[in-house]
């Protein structure tokens, strides 16, 4: 209903942010009247009497200004942040790289690594002698091979007005997004297609499977005629010349390898009742947790790692699993630690850098869970004159992974 003409506003608000009232408050404030929502105190103040209303758990009553619409704009109350909450995305499981290859530190950016001839292990000598005979003689054989470090490091700008305004912890946070760049290009330019361990070349004819047309794996329903992963896998231990320690596939090949009625097959025989529901559960809740890397056993077989990383390069495209679907890999691994006296598929050569902090201390503005130790480094460097000042932390480390003996492991391709 329209106000009376003789009640509209002829003058002016008595003071900034007053309201009009056109058709009264009983008992508070006559029609015509101007109130004042004292936000601070928690009330209406009428303006002319001096009049206080107390509010309805600190929002007015909608029949507050005898109408049955909600409050105006002057109701505002502004929403603030959850402190210290922040809703971070993670990376499925760990990165496999440093799961699957050993590390190995040098003390120079660039650096020869040695390895002895494959006859000193292989080669059958006639050693068998007489009282007087002259022994078989053996000479071990080594060859030198060069490497260098490369240089892999981000850096993220931290403003000092940011930092101080922030209501989560800003310093960390950036600290984890910066990690989880440098150790996704790790693992990319490892297990992409066309990755180091994804070209075939990279692998020696006699540890190479190349599947026919009808034996690949899946997906389920399509799988060849002749498939069998079971039988590859086997097939793949026997020409790998040294133990294969770790298997790894991606995430689908891992729903394929399990839905697989040889593989099915091949878990009746080694479990009671022909379970295998409590394998495929464990397999998802670990797909599920960042903590745990995927993994599960296959009976002879070995110890399977499964590959869920997620990557785009391009902004605006969704994330997807990188680790190409028509590739399983093997890896050897070298009992001893640091892998410096047994062969290995592949190794990590780190350069062992200084650390900004005590040996064992992880140094300013170090995010949990980081290694500072083992070659990574963390700087924060003041940057006074940008902007209103801040810091640049940089994360780096020097290393190259490099297939030392490329006919120990693996590569089992066509899986798809």
């Amino acid at each position: 209903m329209n106000a009376p003409a003789s009640l509209a506003p002829h003058h002016r608000p008595p003071k900034p942010g007053a309201i009009f009232i056109a058709q009264g408050i009983p008992n508070f404030a006559a029609p015509g009247s101007w109130i004042e929502i004292d936000q601070a105190g928690g009330g209406v103040i009428n303006l002319s009497s001096g009049a206080r209303l107390a509010l309805n758990d600190g929002r007015p009553s909608p029949r507050m200004f005898g109408t049955n619409v909600p409050p105006g704009v002057s109701d505002v109350h502004y929403p603030v942040p959850i402190a210290g909450y922040l809703s971070n995305y993670r990376q499925p499981g760990k990165f496999l790289l440093d799961e699957l290859v050993q590390q190995q530190p040098v003390d120079f950016t660039q650096f020869k690594y040695r390895a002895t001839a494959s006859s000193d292990t292989f080669l059958v000598r006639d050693v068998r002698a007489s009282s007087l005979s002259t022994p078989a003689q053996v000479q071990m054989q080594t060859s030198l091979s060069d490497g260098a470090c490369e240089d892999l490091r981000v850096g993220a700008f931290l403003p000092y007005r940011s930092e101080q305004q922030a209501d989560f912890p800003f310093v960390q946070a950036t600290a984890r997004v910066a990690w989880n760049a440098l150790m996704l290009w790790r693992e990319y330019q490892a297990f992409k297609s066309g990755g180091l361990f994804m070209t075939s070349g990279n692998w020696a004819a006699a540890v190479r499977t190349a599947l026919g047309a009808d034996q690949n794996w899946g997906p389920p329903g399509s799988e060849g005629s002749d498939s069998n992963p079971i039988r590859d896998l086997r097939a793949a231990i026997l020409a790998s010349v040294a133990p294969i320690n770790y298997w790894a596939m991606s995430l689908k090949q891992s729903h394929w390898f399990f839905a697989h009625p040889a593989v099915i097959d091949h878990y009746k025989a080694f479990q009671d009742g022909g379970i295998t529901a409590g394998i495929v559960r464990q397999i998802t809740e670990q797909t599920a947790s960042e903590n745990v890397q995927a993994s599960f056993q296959i009976p002879t077989i070995g110890t399977v790692l499964v590959h869920n990383a997620r990557a785009t390069t391009d902004p605006s495209t969704a994330p997807s699993l990188f680790w190409p679907d028509d590739i399983v890999l093997g890896f050897t691994q070298s009992p001893s630690m640091p892998p410096n006296s047994d062969v290995a598929s592949a190794i990590t050569f780190r350069l062992k850098n200084p650390t900004d902090g005590a040996p064992g201390t992880p140094p300013p503005g170090a995010p949990e869970g980081v290694p500072t130790n083992n070659g990574w480094r963390v700087r924060m460097v003041p940057l006074p004159l940008i902007g209103s000042g801040g810091q640049l932390m940089v994360l780096d480390i020097s290393e190259k992974t490099i297939q030392t003996s490329n006919d120990v492991g693996a590569y089992i391709s066509g899986v798809s």
